[in-house]
């Protein structure tokens, strides 16, 4: 639970730090009122694209670095309770 708690906070982290600074480059103060402008809301949709691509590399570093923590964990005879 603590690892799916710390892989959460730093993709979420990856996810705002990326899109924050992007979406206040492009001036937008309300996303609502973006969508009266198509040229924003195509950039706004690239950026969050981009956002969610950031998180799912994140998320598969997390899933890769926990191969070689379970295969530290194995044992040769099984513990059975």
């Amino acid at each position: 639970m603590m690892g799916s708690a710390v892989a959460a906070a730093v993709t979420t982290s990856v996810y705002n730090g990326y899109v924050r600074p992007q979406i206040g480059a492009l001036g937008v103060q309300d996303i609502d009122s973006s969508s009266d402008n198509p040229g924003i809301s195509d950039d706004l949709r690239l950026i969050y694209a981009e956002g969610y691509n950031r998180q799912m590399i994140v998320l598969a570093a997390f899933a890769a670095a926990q191969v070689p923590a379970a295969l530290l964990l194995w044992k040769r005879p099984q513990i059975r309770v």
